[in-house]
C-alpha cells in the first residue's frame, strides 16, 4: 500500500497574502520555525536584528504555549515580531498568535540534513520559507556578512511587503553580537540560558560548524 500523504497546512482564514501585501503600517508576525541544532538560534537572532531592536530578547514559545495567553502584559508577543519555536504542531501555534488578533503570520525554517519541522510538504506553503543549514555556516566575518545578506535578500524577494522593514545592518550587527555572547557561555552549564540570544550554556560557536 502506498504511504497516505499528508493533508497540506492551510494559510487559516484571514492570512494575508505574503506577495501583495504592505507592512509599512500593518502588525505581523515571523514564525522562526525549526528542529533543533539547525541553525534555528543563527536565525532567530539574524531575523530579529532585521525587525526589532537589537536590545530585544529572543521571543521563545515552548511546547507549553497553551497554557498562556498571547496577550497577556507579560507575553513576548507583545514587543516582539519573531517567535522562535520548536513546537511541531504549527496548526495549533497558529491559531494561538491568531488571537493577537493579528492575521499576517510569516514561517520562516531552518532544515538540516532533510529534517523539516512539520512535515516534506511544509516548505511549500506560500507564507513559509526554508534555508538548508549548510547554506548558514560560516568562517569568518566576510562570511558572515555574506549569509546574512542572502537571507534578507530572498526575505525581500519572497515576501516582498516586508521589503521595507529589514534592516540589514541591524540583522548583521545582531549575528556578530550573538557570536560574541555563544564565546562567553561556551564555558557555562547548560542549565544557564541567555535570553537575549537564547544561547545555552555549551552553545557551540557556529564558526565553521560542519
Amino acid at each position: 500500500h502506498s504511504q497516505q500523504q499528508q493533508p497540506r497546512r492551510r494559510r487559516l482564514t484571514g492570512m494575508s497574502d505574503p506577495k501583495t501585501v504592505e507592512f509599512k503600517s500593518a502588525p505581523f508576525y515571523i514564525v522562526q520555525a525549526s528542529p533543533p541544532r539547525s541553525g534555528s538560534t543563527l536565525m532567530a537572532n539574524l531575523i530579529t536584528g532585521y525587525f526589532d531592536s537589537l536590545e530585544n530578547d529572543i521571543c521563545f514559545v515552548a511546547n507549553d504555549f497553551m497554557e498562556s495567553d498571547p496577550r497577556s502584559p507579560t507575553s513576548c508577543l507583545r514587543y516582539s515580531h519573531v517567535v522562535k519555536t520548536h513546537v511541531s504542531k504549527l496548526d495549533d501555534l497558529h491559531n494561538w498568535i491568531l488571537q493577537t488578533g493579528i492575521p499576517n503570520i510569516f514561517y520562516i525554517s531552518t532544515n538540516r540534513d532533510g529534517v523539516t519541522l512539520a512535515g516534506d510538504d511544509f516548505c511549500a506553503q506560500e507564507n513559509v520559507i526554508c534555508f538548508e543549514y549548510m547554506n548558514l555556516v560560516y568562517s569568518n566575518e566576510v562570511e558572515m556578512a555574506d549569509v546574512a545578506q542572502r537571507v534578507a535578500n530572498r526575505i525581500k524577494f519572497e515576501f516582498p511587503g516586508l521589503e521595507p522593514l529589514v534592516n540589514e545592518e541591524a540583522g548583521l550587527q545582531r549575528l556578530k553580537d550573538m557570536e560574541e555572547m555563544t564565546k562567553i557561555m561556551a564555558d557555562k552549564p547548560f542549565s544557564l540560558v541567555n535570553s537575549k540570544f537564547s544561547i545555552h550554556g555549551g552553545h557551540r560557536a557556529h564558526w565553521g560548524q560542519p
